[in-house]
């Protein structure tokens, strides 16, 4: 075999490869997705794979890509604006709730929720339930929270039965601090609740606002390999901190995210395992990605390891049993009314792929 040969096998691996009908995708606030390419990268035609939809407005249906309306958060009254104290919020656990002036920077208004201690409690709590969602969907809650005198303050999500599926990190700075957190839902309903916790004594509280929950867009194709390699050009938006990025979907009730947050100080890109509508994150790097800029992000599934690379270098990595255990389905998600931009996504086999080559 002569080089110039060798090279391009080298280039172009033999094996099952899949590119995405349209590989150039754009959602702009939920409300206009675009497409530019019909060929995989480098403009070859390669095998193409249908996409799967699972919820969301992300949706390409035959051979064309269609948007849906622009999203706004289905958490009733999230900025605390209406009414004093606020409607919309049940209080427990003998809390006192007051609206106060919002002193967070960059606030659509003037008030914010205030939850102190009741009389001889240690916590404080408010909640509120929304029904009418679809079990399996995708979601992300976000939010802002600034514990005053307290302890702590932190968000929480139950399902219908009250099982938690998601309990955030306790924010214990007096300083406002937005959390950006992606769970499944389990079924039709979802409840959310605000807590403050202080054993300091009656009175003292934490604060929350602009509260919101919104449905990801994500769309999955499926290749029928166990061991691939899953590569993207992800372009992250000109302003804004929602996440977006990769996912891994497993029949049953596991998959993994690979989430990039720009604009955001510390741990920017993670791996996270839902197991059951459950987060929990397995991986995590500081990687300080900028707005408006492209990175090619890969993922290795090869036996029980789940590798992850940014621009061909290492940055993430777990193992765990269940990775290898049946076929994956691959996808892009976009959360929000984040405005990500993918191409060039590519599977190919983990076993044809040229290592060598990087990632």
């Amino acid at each position: 075999m002569n080089q110039t040969l060798r090279n391009m096998l080298l280039l172009f691996p033999v094996g099952k490869q899949a590119y995405l009908a349209y590989d150039s995708l754009t959602r702009a606030n939920a409300d206009a997705l675009g497409y530019t390419e019909r060929k995989g990268p480098l403009g070859l035609a390669r095998l193409r794979l249908p996409w799967v939809a699972i919820g969301g407005d992300l949706d390409i249906v035959g051979g064309a890509v269609t948007g849906g309306t622009a999203q706004t958060t289905i958490v009733s009254n999230g900025n605390m604006e209406t009414d004093d104290p606020p409607i919309g919020w049940a209080i427990e656990n003998n809390a006192v709730p007051d609206g106060v002036a919002d002193e967070r920077t960059g606030g659509a208004g003037v008030q914010s929720i205030d939850l102190a201690m009741g009389v001889g409690k240690t916590q404080a709590r408010g909640r509120q339930s929304i029904g009418g969602l679809t079990g399996g969907t995708l979601m992300v809650l976000r939010g802002w929270l600034r514990n005053v005198d307290g302890d702590d303050v932190q968000m929480n999500v139950l399902d219908s039965a009250y099982g938690p599926i998601l309990t955030t990190a306790a924010v214990a700075g007096v300083a406002w601090t937005e959390q950006f957190h992606v769970f499944t839902l389990r079924d039709a309903s979802a409840r959310i609740g605000l807590i403050a916790n202080s054993t300091l004594g009656d009175g003292t509280s934490g604060r929350f606002d602009d509260i919101s929950l919104l449905e990801c867009h994500s769309e999955y194709i499926d290749p029928g390999e166990a061991d691939v390699v899953y590569r993207a050009n992800v372009t992250t938006p000109a302003a804004g901190m929602d996440p977006a990025g990769l996912i891994l979907r497993r029949d049953g009730a596991t998959q993994w995210i690979v989430q990039m947050t720009p604009g955001t100080a510390g741990t920017d890109f993670e791996l996270i395992e839902l197991n059951d509508g459950t987060p929990t994150q397995r991986a995590s790097a500081d990687r300080d990605f900028a707005i408006n800029t492209t990175y090619r992000i890969a993922v290795a599934l090869t036996g029980q390891s789940i590798i992850v690379y940014q621009d061909g270098v290492q940055r993430l990595a777990y193992a765990i049993a269940a990775v290898g255990l049946t076929n994956t389905q691959f996808g892009i998600w976009d959360s929000a009314n984040a405005n990500f931009s993918f191409d060039n996504v590519e599977i190919t086999q983990y076993a044809r792929y040229n290592h060598a080559g990087g990632y």
